[in-house]
């Protein structure tokens, strides 16, 4: 009888720790599953931001333009929109110390949270990036004002294929300006042998 009343006892102990326990537990599971997703969206947003920073720090010293804040919040919105199908506000501050690009990136990522919990989530990100400036084929730097100076005696190439090189303004520069071109004294690309000038450049 006494050890019938321990068990009862005892099973009375689990079943009111499973009461306590079950809703904790799940709680924590939903909690880390929306962790998990706003650090994904972040991972998105802050990798299509670099991106972005990155692209445009070139192509604004390659046309001669300043850099652009309002096609940056553009292009990395639209970027980050088409993989997360989420909307999302992104406020972009950029400034310019020592030729590196500085940008204070906000945005709030939005979930639909249960328990009546804030389902807007602020986040902040700081981005660097240096001013693009070129280089020659062994990797040394070509200063962008250098390039400026002896405009005539610079071209540019794409290293990963083809054997043609290009004028500053040449169509194909910016016709495909997603691989990755870097700039050569046109004395270098004619000595290797591998380049002659593209038919618009000829």
């Amino acid at each position: 009888m006494k050890a019938r009343n321990v068990l009862k006892k005892k099973r009375g102990y689990v079943i009111v720790e499973a009461a306590i326990l079950t809703p904790v537990f799940l709680f924590a599971v939903v909690l880390l599953v929306y962790l998990l997703q706003v650090l994904h969206f972040q991972e998105i947003i802050h990798f299509e931001a670099s991106q972005n920073l990155a692209k445009l720090s070139w192509e604004s010293q390659l046309g001669g333009s300043g850099f652009s804040e309002r096609m940056y919040e553009s292009r990395t919105y639209h970027d980050a929109h088409q993989k997360i199908k989420k909307e999302i506000d992104i406020d972009a501050s950029v400034k310019v110390e020592d030729e590196v690009y500085l940008v204070d990136l906000t945005y709030p990522i939005r979930l639909s949270l249960p328990f009546g919990l804030p389902d807007v989530i602020p986040i902040r990100d700081h981005l660097a990036a240096r001013r693009w400036s070129g280089a020659d084929l062994s990797g040394n730097e070509i200063p962008f004002s250098a390039m400026e100076a002896e405009e005539d005696q610079y071209v540019y190439v794409f290293p990963n294929y083809g054997e043609r090189y290009h004028h500053g303004n040449c169509f194909y520069l910016t016709r495909d300006m997603d691989h990755y071109f870097i700039c050569v004294p046109i004395g270098e690309a004619l000595s290797t042998g591998r380049y002659t000038p593209c038919a618009l450049c000829n």
